[in-house]
């Protein structure tokens, strides 16, 4: 088989795995259908309400584990763990009391898809910086604008580190992101942290009537794209064009 037979063998391979995604995420769809369509109210908190809110992650838990397996030392396996530590996150943040445990579990989802996102080869854009720059310069920002409302809280000296611990994590999570040079990680990264600052104002800040909304649609748009991002990643052919790169130079 030559270069260009192996070539369009991969690209043919490609599209296979597209469809095949494409259709795994169905689940994701409708179960994250069901959660807006029941649209079960905060003033009640349940087991039954926390299962329909973590449900759709859970899915995307699944399908990129039989995309990926769920190997620890593959990019694959460290988005999985993480997906699944946001799933116990949105079950804590279901009450009010366990905010904190919430903060946690989610700050490993992100140590987490941090450590996956280093693990990919990939080139470093000379304008990387910049969005980088950007991105500290406004978690920055938002973390001063917060600061205040943290201060005055019952459990300020708990909330006030662990706001600003958080905020850092989630930084260098989409900083890492940019690293990829993937748009559907990139994207969910960035949907990640504008969710997570809504929900910021939500609950240290005041309540808007459509809040609770736009946290949950940039919520699942983030776990998605980052998954997406994962489960496309193109590892069987990025190996074999090194390869090739590498019979050239020969």
């Amino acid at each position: 088989m030559d270069i260009l037979q192996t070539e369009a063998y991969f690209r043919k391979k490609e599209r296979h795995s597209f469809g095949v995604l494409l259709f795994s995420l169905l689940p994701f769809l409708l179960s994250s259908g069901l959660y807006f369509y029941l649209w079960l109210p905060e003033s009640s908190p349940s087991p039954h309400s926390a299962a329909v809110k973590c449900i759709p992650v859970l899915t995307l838990s699944a399908m990129l584990f039989c995309h990926k397996g769920c190997s620890l030392g593959h990019p694959g396996g460290k988005l999985l763990a993480g997906l699944l530590m946001s799933a116990v996150g949105d079950v804590c943040l279901i009450w009010k009391d366990l905010l904190l445990p919430g903060v946690a579990f989610f700050s490993l989802a992100h140590i987490l898809y941090s450590l996956s996102f280093l693990s990919v080869r990939s080139r470093r854009p000379s304008w990387l910086l910049l969005p980088c720059l950007a991105l500290w310069i406004f978690t920055g920002c938002a973390y001063m604008y917060f600061l205040p409302h943290l201060q005055v809280r019952p459990d300020a000296q708990l909330m006030v580190p662990a706001v600003g611990f958080y905020c850092i994590l989630i930084t260098i999570m989409t900083s890492f992101a940019f690293r990829t040079s993937r748009p559907p990680t990139i994207a969910g990264s960035l949907f990640f942290m504008a969710s997570d600052f809504i929900l910021a104002h939500q609950l240290f800040v005041a309540p808007a009537p459509w809040g609770r909304m736009m946290i949950m649609i940039t919520y699942y748009l983030a776990q998605l794209l980052i998954t997406v991002g994962g489960a496309l990643e193109k590892q069987d052919y990025d190996l074999y064009s090194g390869e090739r790169n590498k019979r050239k130079k020969k």
